[in-house]
């Protein structure tokens, strides 16, 4: 957001009041209030209803540059329709990962483009291929295009957390000749390796879990029925298509 020019200031929130969206609304206030951002709403709503036009209704009055709402995928669509219909477009629509469901664009069809959207992982990252493990962790598209033809259908993140668990396991376990418990972790320990997900080194992240492997998050935004990737910059498949225009003018 904060390369954006010029930048947007006002940023609408709303967060499904379970732990979930509780949890991840405060850090996102911890995050964008110390960069300037106004926070011109911060509500909570329940996840699962059926209409959300008197909370859209405020939302709109607050005027934001940025709507950035924490649900489900249900609770995107039914935000995103009902947008829609109150003529409320924003400069951006963004959600965390409840737009990234096939459903979504799916329900939605040309009404889910220019909606962006956080992700563990995409089929359109592009990360190249690991110096260490060049046999077992090609580049993201060398990867992808492997799975489609042996699976004839595009993997999801489930199918590459899967894949990158079970070789850096593999990996660690040779690497430490062993099982034995406490020396399989300092061999895990010591992973330092891109894969098709990402640079994966294990830390240990602010609010104190240990054994995180992967830093980064992907942004994406539909465009033409396709998630493209706009961050992390490496890994960048397209470019952001901003501002979102008028609902009667796509």
């Amino acid at each position: 957001l904060i390369t954006i020019q010029p930048q947007p200031k006002r940023i609408a929130l709303a967060y499904e009041d379970t732990s979930y969206g509780v949890d991840h609304s405060k850090v996102a206030k911890e995050y964008l209030t110390p960069l300037g951002f106004d926070l011109v709403t911060f509500e909570p709503f329940k996840s699962g209803s059926l209409d959300y036009s008197a909370l859209l209704t405020k939302i709109k009055g607050a005027k934001p540059d940025i709507f950035y709402w924490i649900g489900y995928a249900g609770d995107s669509i039914l935000f995103t329709k009902q947008a829609k219909e109150l003529d409320f477009a924003p400069k951006m629509l963004l959600d965390t990962v409840g737009v990234g469901f096939p459903e979504f664009a799916d329900s939605l069809k040309k009404d889910a483009e220019y909606v962006c959207g956080i992700e563990v992982w995409a089929p359109s990252t592009k990360f190249p291929v690991s110096v260490q493990y060049a046999q077992f962790y090609p580049k993201t598209d060398d990867w992808v295009a492997e799975y489609k033809r042996r699976y004839n259908k595009e993997p999801n993140y489930w199918s590459i957390i899967s894949y990158v668990a079970l070789i850096t396991l593999t990996n660690a376990i040779n690497k430490a000749g062993t099982t034995d418990k406490e020396k399989l972790i300092a061999a895990l320990e010591a992973t330092d390796s891109m894969t098709p997900m990402g640079h994966l080194k294990f830390f240990q992240n602010k609010f104190g879990t240990m054994h995180q492997g992967f830093q980064e998050m992907a942004i994406f935004q539909w465009q033409k029925a396709e998630k493209v990737i706009l961050w992390p910059k490496q890994a960048a498949g397209g470019k952001l298509w901003y501002p979102l225009p008028a609902w009667d003018k796509r």
